[in-house]
């Protein structure tokens, strides 16, 4: 089945920086949100719009358009799964894949990861999510039975995750391939040459580099696999960033700076430094002290908790796998009048907490859309309309 062999530039292509904010959308796109009882104004269910956003009809949502130098259309192949067989409904976590096609030919597949959903209503969706993103002082080996040297170990967390959520997705309702397991589908589409994305944002991220390499692994594997991740927690040791970084030789991760997620688990200096009189350029944030906020205080003693572990040599240590770091920016860190106005515009409360809100503003996908926008090799895409107060508005 391996077909014609893959555009060698198209693969280059993306496997660059130019379609960055493509990728973006698309992880930003699975965040739609989940048909809550009595949504209040009614809302399509969750199928329906990201099938809406990729294939129209125009003006019902932002429809994605072309990329450049390769015109053709997005369309929804499978999903979106939210659930197992066994939990139909769980929402802790959520993935479609959308094909984009040139003339009726596919060109390539994006499988987009949904990170943690602080908004979802689901609340043993939120515990599962939390549980993957935090599980981390419990490691596996993975790939099990590896002789390299050193063993490769990830956070049993985002191995659980992986295994028994991801890949164990089934769509249901209004969506597409309902009954097929996401494990099942890209079972069979690795063993064809078109290329295949793997993106997601935050907890979305981390799964995306696990689901490459779980991919790339498997035998019978001849598509490209790109990952290209937005704000990942890093999922493992030396052996898996040598197992990473074999498989993927130039892949690309995306990181703001000031944003605390990518440190963990690797950098706990910097996760407890951050937006302090230690952050890096010195800035001041102007409100309370963050590090005294009962949310980054929880945060803080858990850093701290896992600092001990690896220190101790219960934890094998994480690894950062490469990033293209963006920014910084002067008058990046979020001023209390600029969160408020944020989140003013996104139709969300500012979080009673500073930690909390400043960590959601470094966080977020419009964040990363801003920076990312900026970053040299990108070409533009206009995820949100121009000039919308969505974005934050950093100063170049």
């Amino acid at each position: 089945m391996s077909g014609t062999p893959a555009d060698s530039t198209l693969i280059s292509a993306l496997n660059s920086p130019q379609y960055a904010l493509t990728y973006l959308a698309l992880a930003s796109l699975a965040y739609t949100d989940v048909q809550t009882p009595d949504p209040a104004p009614p809302q399509p269910d969750v199928a329906t719009g990201i099938k809406n956003a990729l294939e129209g009809p125009a003006g019902a949502t932002p429809l994605l358009p072309a990329i450049a130098d390769y015109p053709g259309t997005f369309s929804l192949t499978w999903g979106p799964g939210y659930g197992t067989a066994a939990s139909p409904t769980d929402y802790s976590n959520l993935a479609f894949v959308a094909t984009y096609s040139q003339g009726g030919k596919p060109l390539f597949l994006v499988v987009s990861i949904r990170g943690t959903d602080v908004r979802d209503l689901i609340k043993a969706g939120i515990i599962n999510q939390v549980w993957q993103d935090i599980d981390a002082l419990n490691q596996v080996q993975w790939p099990a039975g590896s002789s390299a040297n050193p063993l490769p170990y990830v956070a049993k967390g985002s191995h659980d995750g992986l295994f028994n959520k991801i890949l164990q997705l089934v769509p249901i309702g209004d969506a597409v391939n309902v009954g097929t397991t996401l494990q099942t589908f890209l079972s069979s589409q690795i063993m064809s040459n078109v290329p295949i994305v793997v993106t997601g944002h935050s907890l979305g991220a981390c799964q995306a580099t696990m689901l490459a390499t779980w991919m790339k692994s498997q035998s019978g594997c001849v598509a490209p696999i790109i990952p290209q991740p937005f704000a990942p927690p890093t999922a493992g040791t030396q052996g898996f960033y040598n197992l990473y970084t074999t498989n993927f030789p130039g892949s690309i991760a995306w990181a703001n700076p000031w944003d605390l997620v990518p440190y963990a688990f690797w950098n706990m200096d910097q996760m407890k430094q951050l937006w302090g009189g230690e952050s890096p350029g010195g800035q001041s944030y102007g409100g309370p002290p963050l590090d005294k906020s009962t949310f980054g205080l929880v945060v803080r003693g858990f850093v701290e908790h896992f600092d001990k572990a690896v220190k101790n040599g219960s934890v094998t240590p994480y690894v950062q796998i490469p990033y293209a770091k963006l920014g910084p920016y002067t008058g990046s860190i979020g001023t209390p009048s600029m969160l408020s106005s944020f989140f003013a515009n996104m139709k969300e409360p500012v979080p009673g907490d500073a930690w909390m809100a400043q960590l959601e503003w470094q966080h977020f996908p419009p964040c990363y859309y801003n920076l990312v926008s900026r970053a040299k090799g990108v070409n533009p895409y206009p995820i949100y309309p121009p000039g919308s107060e969505v974005v934050p508005p950093l100063l170049s």
